[in-house]
């Protein structure tokens, strides 16, 4: 067989090119530090990458909620121990106004401090969160979480719905949150 001076310089230009495509891919993927540039490079490893990234993105999300159900809860324990510390000066109060050696101004005292107590007791109640939205106030978290009638004591009237809500933290696992 005879092999002709044209079909060596075909294929030798051929290789060629063959090899410069392949470096000009190489440089390219070492310049943007990626293996796989276009989905067509490799498509079965461009469908893993999606697949991931949507996984990634599915985590952010639930990291996003448990930070959002983490702060509320934090809001709302902060909130409870400073109506604890209120309540407990409220019974302090009360026992020193059971006293019978109180003169009348002293009883009136006492009272304007008990109706101070109620007054930041509604105003821990109405805490608001991060978003601006009620603590105490269930699903209805746009609306003032509670309204306060003086008859003897106190009597808070939780105007709260039954309704649940939940954010979603992982796959099939939810937590409970009121916002």
């Amino acid at each position: 067989m005879k092999i002709s001076t044209h079909l060596l310089f075909d294929r030798g230009s051929a290789q060629m090119s063959s090899v410069q495509t392949k470096l000009t891919q190489s440089q390219a993927q070492m310049a943007q530090g990626k293996q796989i540039i276009n989905a067509s490079d490799s498509p079965n490893q461009a469908a893993t990458i999606q697949r991931l990234k949507s996984i990634l993105s599915r985590q952010e999300s639930y990291q996003s909620s448990l930070n959002t159900v983490k702060a509320r809860l934090q809001g709302e324990d902060t909130t409870l121990q400073s109506v604890s510390d209120l309540l407990v000066r409220a019974k302090e109060v009360a026992v020193q106004g059971a006293n019978d050696t109180l003169s009348a101004g002293d009883k009136k005292t006492l009272a304007a401090e008990m109706q101070a107590l109620r007054d930041q007791m509604l105003s821990l109640a109405n805490t608001k969160d991060s978003n601006g939205n009620y603590l105490f106030a269930g699903s209805r978290n746009c609306v003032c979480a509670s309204s306060v009638y003086l008859a003897y004591f106190f009597t808070f009237n939780w105007r709260s719905t039954i309704c649940c809500k939940y954010s979603a933290v992982t796959i099939g696992i939810y937590v409970y949150c009121n916002n």
